[in-house]
Protein backbone atom coordinates (compact mmCIF):
# COMPACT_ATOMS: atom_id res chain seq x y z
CA UNK A 1 0.00 0.00 0.00
CA UNK A 2 1.36 3.25 -0.93
CA UNK A 3 1.77 5.61 2.14
CA UNK A 4 5.04 5.42 4.40
CA UNK A 5 3.27 5.04 7.99
CA UNK A 6 -0.30 4.13 9.58
CA UNK A 7 -1.70 7.34 9.43
CA UNK A 8 -1.46 7.84 5.62
CA UNK A 9 -2.72 4.23 5.09
CA UNK A 10 -5.39 4.91 7.86
CA UNK A 11 -6.20 7.90 5.75
CA UNK A 12 -5.73 5.89 2.25
CA UNK A 13 -8.33 3.28 3.47
CA UNK A 14 -10.69 5.64 4.66
CA UNK A 15 -10.68 8.04 1.90
CA UNK A 16 -11.23 4.48 -0.59
CA UNK A 17 -14.22 3.46 1.67
CA UNK A 18 -15.86 6.96 1.57
CA UNK A 19 -15.51 6.76 -2.39
CA UNK A 20 -16.88 3.01 -2.89
CA UNK A 21 -19.85 3.56 -0.95
CA UNK A 22 -20.23 7.29 -2.35
CA UNK A 23 -20.07 5.28 -5.82
CA UNK A 24 -22.03 2.45 -5.01
CA UNK A 25 -24.43 3.50 -2.82
CA UNK A 26 -24.21 0.64 -0.89
CA UNK A 27 -21.91 -0.54 2.00
CA UNK A 28 -21.44 -4.45 -0.21
CA UNK A 29 -18.36 -3.57 -1.86
CA UNK A 30 -16.77 -1.41 0.64
CA UNK A 31 -17.12 -4.43 2.90
CA UNK A 32 -15.37 -6.73 0.54
CA UNK A 33 -12.32 -4.33 0.32
CA UNK A 34 -12.17 -4.40 3.84
CA UNK A 35 -11.54 -7.92 4.01
CA UNK A 36 -8.84 -8.03 2.05
CA UNK A 37 -6.86 -6.23 4.58
CA UNK A 38 -5.01 -7.15 7.94
CA UNK A 39 -6.26 -6.84 11.68
CA UNK A 40 -5.50 -3.50 12.21
CA UNK A 41 -6.64 -1.77 8.97
CA UNK A 42 -9.38 -4.53 8.38
CA UNK A 43 -10.67 -3.30 11.61
CA UNK A 44 -10.50 0.78 10.77
CA UNK A 45 -12.13 -0.08 7.40
CA UNK A 46 -15.66 -1.81 8.98
CA UNK A 47 -15.58 0.88 11.76
CA UNK A 48 -15.44 3.74 8.77
CA UNK A 49 -18.16 1.61 6.75
CA UNK A 50 -20.38 1.86 9.62
CA UNK A 51 -20.04 5.23 10.39
CA UNK A 52 -20.21 6.08 6.97
CA UNK A 53 -22.83 4.31 5.38
CA UNK A 54 -26.27 5.30 5.98
CA UNK A 55 -29.02 2.63 4.79
CA UNK A 56 -32.08 4.17 3.10
CA UNK A 57 -34.40 2.85 5.91
CA UNK A 58 -32.48 4.84 7.84
CA UNK A 59 -32.33 8.01 6.50
CA UNK A 60 -36.42 8.27 5.75
CA UNK A 61 -36.38 12.38 6.22
CA UNK A 62 -33.92 12.56 3.76
CA UNK A 63 -36.54 10.93 1.10
CA UNK A 64 -39.57 12.86 2.86
CA UNK A 65 -37.90 15.78 2.06
CA UNK A 66 -37.18 15.00 -1.56
CA UNK A 67 -40.46 14.21 -1.69
CA UNK A 68 -42.50 17.27 -0.12
CA UNK A 69 -39.61 19.55 -2.36
CA UNK A 70 -40.93 18.30 -5.32
CA UNK A 71 -44.35 18.46 -4.55
CA UNK A 72 -44.06 22.06 -4.10
CA UNK A 73 -42.02 22.43 -6.95
CA UNK A 74 -44.59 20.95 -8.83
CA UNK A 75 -47.06 23.19 -7.44
CA UNK A 76 -45.97 26.22 -8.21
CA UNK A 77 -45.07 24.93 -11.76
CA UNK A 78 -48.52 24.68 -12.12
CA UNK A 79 -50.00 27.69 -10.70
CA UNK A 80 -46.90 29.24 -12.58
CA UNK A 81 -48.70 27.54 -16.32
CA UNK A 82 -52.43 28.62 -15.65
CA UNK A 83 -51.42 31.77 -14.74
CA UNK A 84 -49.40 32.23 -17.40
CA UNK A 85 -46.53 33.61 -15.76
CA UNK A 86 -43.50 32.58 -14.01
CA UNK A 87 -42.32 34.83 -10.83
Amino acid sequence: MVGEDNEAHSNCVIGAVRAIINYYNSDEQAKELCESFEADLRTLCLKTVEEYYEKPSEQPHKCANRLAMSRVIATYMNASELSGSRS
